[in-house]
C-alpha cells in the first residue's frame, strides 16, 4: 500500500449523507476505545488525521478518508460503550448496518480488538454478520506494545481459536511499524484498485 495523498473527506451522521462518489472502500470497526483511529493514522502515515480521544464513545459518525484519490478508508463508530444513551447506540447500529449493506464497493472490514481482551460477544456478532453477508474481514489485535512478546504469541494463539483458520489475524501496535507492512499487505489483497 503506497500512500501518496490522503484527505479527510467528510463525517456522515445519517444515511442521506454518504458520499456520492463511489470508490472501493476499507472499513475499520471495533469496540469503543480499542484504537481504531490510531491504526488508521499509522497505516496512512498521517499523525492526527483520524482524531484520537482518551474518552470512549467519541466517534459518533462515519468518517471518510480518501486515499490517493482512488479509495476510501472508513472509520465506523465504536460499539459496545455502555454509557452512550440507548437511542444513540441504535442510531449508530442503523448507520453502520446501512453502510455495510448498501456499499457494493466495500472490499473488506478491518475488525480491531485489544490483544489483552480478545474477541467479545459484540465482536462475535459483527464477525457472524459479516460472514453471513459475505464481506471479507481481517482481525487486528492492537495494543501489542502493552504486553511482552511471549504474551503477544500466547494471546494470538488464544484469539486464533475463536476464528476460522482462513481469517487473517494480525498483531499490531500503533507506536511502531513492526506489523504495519503485514496489515497493509493483507488490505492490498482485497483492495484491487483499477
Amino acid at each position: 500500500m503506497h500512500i501518496e495523498k490522503v484527505e479527510f473527506l467528510k463525517s456522515v451522521f445519517d444515511t442521506s449523507s454518504f458520499p456520492k462518489k463511489v470508490l472501493p472502500s476499507v472499513a475499520f470497526a471495533g469496540r469503543s476505545n480499542v484504537g481504531k483511529s490510531s491504526v488508521i493514522n499509522r497505516l496512512l502515515r498521517r499523525k492526527g488525521i483520524a482524531k484520537i480521544s482518551s474518552k470512549p464513545g467519541k466517534t459518533i459518525c462515519i468518517n471518510y478518508y480518501i486515499v490517493n484519490n482512488k479509495y476510501y478508508f472508513v472509520d465506523l463508530p465504536g460499539y459496545g460503550y455502555s454509557k452512550v444513551p440507548k437511542k444513540m447506540q441504535k442510531n449508530w447500529k442503523y448507520l453502520i448496518e446501512s453502510f455495510i449493506k448498501n456499499n457494493e464497493q466495500l472490499k473488506c472490514v478491518v475488525i480491531i480488538i485489544d490483544i489483552r481482551i480478545g474477541i467479545d460477544a459484540k465482536d462475535e456478532m459483527l464477525i457472524d454478520w459479516l460472514s453471513l453477508v459475505k464481506i471479507p474481514y481481517i482481525v487486528v489485535a492492537t495494543k501489542c506494545d502493552k504486553i511482552s512478546n511471549i504474551n503477544i504469541n500466547k494471546n494470538i494463539e488464544t484469539i486464533r481459536r475463536d476464528l476460522a483458520d482462513t481469517i487473517p489475524l494480525i498483531p499490531f501496535s500503533s507506536l511502531n511499524d513492526r506489523w504495519t507492512s503485514t496489515l497493509c499487505g493483507e488490505i492490498d489483497k482485497y483492495l484491487i484498485v483499477s
